[in-house]
């Protein structure tokens, strides 16, 4: 929500991406780092740096507050009051409803194959840690390379059209990952995947941020981080699920029933017009 007072609903998008490139090279700089720092001075100064990136990072933050557009609530509203009230805002918007509901389809179904790839790369190609580096490295390049697209993009984006797109083409990608038993193709997947996941993730919360009423965007933003949250806990369902059909089995059925749940809600959600707040 801060992002959309500092920079308004036109640059929503391109923001989210942005954001979306410093985790992806936080992710592949931080354990380099990390490792090189826990190799030469020990846990203890390690922990020390750490601390002084969070104050850094913090600091950071204090000049925000005055570059955040509209007054601030007279009496800031109880948190439990706040979710209620974005809840019901984007249920009433077709939209945000849409982007909630394929957001927990999505978590419970599709993404639970990422704690099994250790298990696929193993199994399925006869890897070790260096095919499972490499496939979690390839769906990192290629989450990058969809949200550097996405940043680097200065026209109007179709937000509706580019969501569904993703959240369309990702079960296809898993389905043919599953099928594969060449590491070649299966780290050329991963790096479709990490396009496709890009582009859901940054569409995701502009759609949420754009279809919601300024009133309840932060409770709408709440909502959207619990359907987020919904990931962790079909991860042992999905265990179970490889540990009797096998993991490519696991990942075909979870996605193709992830595609039918899918497709009516996203299809129609690339040709809504009109519910995004300019």
């Amino acid at each position: 929500t801060a992002i959309f007072s500092m920079l308004g609903a036109s640059r929503v998008a391109q923001a989210v991406s942005l954001e979306t490139v410093s985790v992806q090279i936080a992710k592949m700089v931080g354990p380099v780092v990390a490792g090189a720092c826990l190799a030469s001075l020990g846990p203890a100064p390690c922990y020390a740096v750490m601390v002084a990136a969070f104050a850094v990072g913090l600091a950071a933050t204090l000049g925000l507050r005055r570059r955040i557009e509209g007054a601030p609530a007279a009496r800031p509203e109880p948190i439990l009051a706040t979710l209620a009230s974005g809840l019901a805002a984007a249920w009433a918007s077709p939209i945000a409803r849409a982007v909630l509901l394929i957001t927990i389809v999505m978590n419970v179904l599709v993404f639970p194959y990422q704690p099994l790839l250790s298990v696929f790369a193993q199994d399925v190609l006869a890897g070790g840690p260096r095919t499972l580096g490499l496939l979690v490295a390839a769906d990192g390049v290629g989450a990058l390379t969809g949200a550097l697209a996405i940043a680097a993009y200065r026209g109007s984006l179709p937000y509706g059209r580019l969501f569904a797109a993703a959240v369309l083409v990702t079960p296809f990608v898993l389905v043919a990952f599953s099928a594969s038993r060449s590491l070649a193709v299966s780290v050329a997947l991963m790096v479709a995947m990490g396009i496709a996941e890009s582009g859901f993730a940054a569409m995701q919360t502009t759609l949420a941020l754009l279809s919601a009423p300024a009133h309840a965007r932060g409770g709408a933003m709440g909502i959207l981080s619990g359907c987020i949250g919904t990931q962790p806990r079909c991860t042992l369902r999905i265990g179970a699920l490889a540990g009797t059909l096998g993991a490519p089995r696991a990942f075909a059925l979870n996605a193709i029933v992830a595609l039918a749940v899918i497709a009516p809600v996203a299809i129609p959600l690339a040709r809504a017009r009109g519910e995004m707040r300019r």
